[in-house]
């Protein structure tokens, strides 16, 4: 009796689980598992983690063991409707319409209204990645135009060559009536800038250098009196070019007629 009591405790000592382990219900559990020919089945999930298939578009999977559940208690996801669009795995949704659109002119920058710095996604040739051309576009989209690749030019109005600092206009090439220098001071005259020759007219800067008649004597056109003593004395002089001209009487010589004939300051002086 002894020994049949011992041999029945040896025979139920290797019943049960052939796994030789026990079921894991961790976060690295698998979904599905080899339990065994003699178990009772696959291994229950215990969290939504558990069903998760690693594919987005399918609609979330969450762990409800029970009817319409798979075989370890896992209900299926609802796949994503995106419509008319194709649900991405790139990036786990719906694509946007700034996924789809954000670039439409395929220039590789995404447009402001999506969240980047492409001001004209309709016009490659208008982007932040790209330099600016001088074209009166921004093609940098820096809000500026043509800057650092355009040049001032200087209306030239009355076309001496010399330009107006006050009309200036930025331009690829030079406009017709533009020059590049801004040196005119006086636009509506041609005799005025700084290639002229300063007049003695006592108003004007012919040469624009900032003064008025320099170097003039008088103003031309100006007129006095003799500065002589005799005869000399009731004659005039005129200022032409900047100086006075000889005396409109001049010295002749003396005579005994008690005159000063030659504007010398003395009378009859050769012993009359």
């Amino acid at each position: 009796m002894t020994r049949w009591m011992l041999l029945l405790s040896f025979v139920c000592f290797g019943c049960g689980d052939d796994d030789a382990f026990m079921v894991d219900a961790g976060a690295d559990a698998p979904r599905f598992r080899d339990v065994g020919t003699r178990d009772a089945g696959p291994a229950r999930c215990t969290r939504d983690l558990d069903c998760d298939d690693g594919v987005a578009c399918n609609g979330t999977e969450v762990c409800e063991p029970g009817l319409g559940a798979d075989e370890i208690g896992c209900m299926e996801g609802t796949p994503l409707d995106c419509g008319e669009d194709e649900c991405s795995e790139d990036l786990g949704r719906c694509p946007t319409e700034c996924d789809l659109r954000g670039d439409q002119d395929g220039d590789s920058a995404i447009s402001m209204t999506c969240g980047g710095a492409d001001c004209d996604d309709m016009d490659p040739l208008r982007s932040p990645l790209l330099s600016e051309a001088c074209d009166a576009v921004d093609n940098d989209c820096d809000e500026r135009i043509d800057e650092g690749v355009s040049f001032t030019y200087y209306r030239d109005s009355d076309s001496d060559g010399f330009g107006d600092a006050a009309d200036a206009l930025a331009a690829c090439t030079r406009p017709d009536g533009y020059v590049e220098n801004m040196t005119d001071c006086d636009d509506a005259l041609p005799s005025v800038n700084p290639s002229s020759l300063e007049r003695c007219d006592g108003g004007t800067d012919e040469d624009c250098d900032g003064a008025v008649d320099e170097g003039c004597e008088c103003t031309d056109g100006e007129s006095r009196g003799c500065e002589q003593p005799g005869v000399c004395a009731a004659g005039t002089t005129m200022c032409v070019g900047g100086a006075f001209s000889p005396c409109s009487i001049s010295p002749t010589p003396e005579s005994c007629n008690g005159m000063d004939d030659d504007c010398d300051g003395s009378t009859d002086e050769i012993g009359c």
